[in-house]
């Protein structure tokens, strides 16, 4: 009978850590889907601020820390930061790294 007890306890607990664990999992999707539809926070003026061959310092001294970074953009080190979600109704940046400089920059999506 201690032991039908204790492995009830056992399981128990192992289900609890499960449902914390799928709490947690589900509040970080949440975060993260949020971002995702969040417009940018910086200005048009700040975005015109940036010029072509502006280094990755620079563009985060004007801009700040990008919403999201996609750091395999292409084989040779391109890079490309997000300012807003890439699922947002409101404002979005993107500005495009190639060798560590800028090459490219948008308002709203980039052409295809």
């Amino acid at each position: 009978m201690l032991v039908v007890a204790a492995i009830a306890l056992s399981v128990a607990m192992a289900v609890g850590l499960v449902v914390v664990a799928i709490v947690i999992v589900a509040h970080d999707f949440q975060n993260h889907v949020d971002k995702l539809q969040e417009p940018a926070s910086i200005s048009s003026a700040e975005f015109h601020r940036v010029r072509i061959g502006f280094t990755y310092s620079q563009v985060q001294a004007v801009l700040g820390t990008p919403t999201y970074k996609d750091t395999k953009r292409n084989l040779f080190g391109g890079q490309a930061w997000y300012y807003g979600g890439e699922y947002t109704t409101g404002k979005k940046y993107v500005v495009y790294f190639d060798y560590g400089k800028v090459d490219a920059k948008y308002r709203g999506s980039p052409p295809p």
